[in-house]
């Protein structure tokens, strides 16, 4: 899914579970706008084209984490 298409269920869950894994905070799906609107600068910054990308992104880069959780 590309970032202009929004983000799609699996990949909300998947950003949510890592935030949950790191910090113990749930991010429930009343939230998944405001995560879509704060994501869509990081892959601008990041130069990728899917929350899918930002995912893998984020997964390898441990600053990265550290820029989702905040």
């Amino acid at each position: 899914m590309t970032a202009n298409g929004g983000l799609s269920a699996s990949e909300f869950k998947s950003l949510a579970s890592l935030v949950y894994d790191r910090t113990g905070i749930n991010l429930s799906e009343s939230k998944k706008p405001l995560l879509t609107s704060r994501l869509q600068k990081r892959l601008r910054k990041h130069g990728l084209s899917s929350y899918g990308d930002y995912y893998d992104f984020v997964i390898g880069h441990h600053e990265e984490v550290e820029e989702l959780i905040n």
